[in-house]
């Protein structure tokens, strides 16, 4: 796969969340011939890359040595890739409520404002690239805290790229729609759930989230079935969307947990 080379950015170091599988393994490999270093945080040891260093971080429990990373070392390439979510209402899965939101929103404002932070007191330019979702377009029931942090996300960010557009950094959010990662199978814990036609390739992402970079768009749907979706959306009432998602979310299940 020939990925989008970024001519205009050239990072000299990238911390990258989630990076041991799914979109921040693949935005990690795509990245790891265009920066001089790469820095992979995950729970879980990261796949070896050239010029690449595995952080472990349980990002529901610390963002400590994120943190200290960027303190220190002070990043030009933030992408705060890391994410999921349970399927279930919720009560149902009132347990993993508080982690899915800490993950999802908590941690990337956390490291994006301290990214922004030491990138100005360096008198650096840089961009925090935070991955949001097209699910924070839509009532969510099922999945509702991992929507309602996405759509903090994507307000956040657009705020802060205006506050630091005067420093040189940039903070731009991306939206995609479901990708063909294992995303959907860990949320439905349904080994045997298979990718919905409508996912998007990886690779698509890959270099649509590139591109993203090299324009320095501070905000994009990336998906055009998704940009559709959503202003065809407008012709059908909230409570109809929000009970066809529930029930699609739900199906998806593993029916050992039902």
């Amino acid at each position: 796969m020939r990925w989008v080379r970024l001519n205009r950015n050239q990072y000299k170091l990238a911390l990258i969340t989630g990076a041991s599988s799914g979109l921040g393994l693949a935005l990690a490999k795509a990245l790891s011939s265009q920066c001089e270093s790469l820095l992979l945080s995950s729970r879980t040891p990261c796949q070896p890359l050239p010029n690449a260093k595995w952080i472990e971080c349980d990002l529901a429990k610390t963002r400590a040595p994120l943190l200290e990373v960027i303190q220190t070392q002070v990043p030009d390439l933030l992408i705060n890739n890391a994410g999921f979510t349970t399927y279930g209402d919720c009560l149902d899965e009132f347990s993993s409520q508080k982690e899915i939101f800490t993950v999802n929103a908590e941690a990337p404002f956390e490291l994006a404002l301290e990214a922004a932070r030491a990138l100005k007191e360096k008198k650096k330019k840089g961009t925090i690239l935070n991955i949001g979702s097209a699910a924070s377009f839509f009532p969510f029931p099922a999945m509702a805290v991992y929507s309602a942090s996405k759509a903090f996300l994507a307000s956040f960010s657009q705020s802060l790229d205006e506050e630091m557009k005067p420093y040189g950094v940039r903070s731009l959010v991306a939206l995609p729609g479901q990708i063909a990662t294992p995303f959907a199978m860990r949320a439905a814990h349904n080994p045997h759930l298979k990718q919905p036609p409508c996912s998007m390739p990886i690779e698509t992402a890959v270099r649509l989230l590139l591109r993203q970079l090299e324009q320095q768009t501070p905000y994009a749907v990336i998906d055009w079935k998704i940009r559709l979706a959503t202003l065809l959306s407008h012709l059908a009432p909230r409570t109809f969307l929000a009970n066809r998602f529930r029930k699609n979310l739900l199906s998806r299940k593993n029916p050992k947990d039902q």
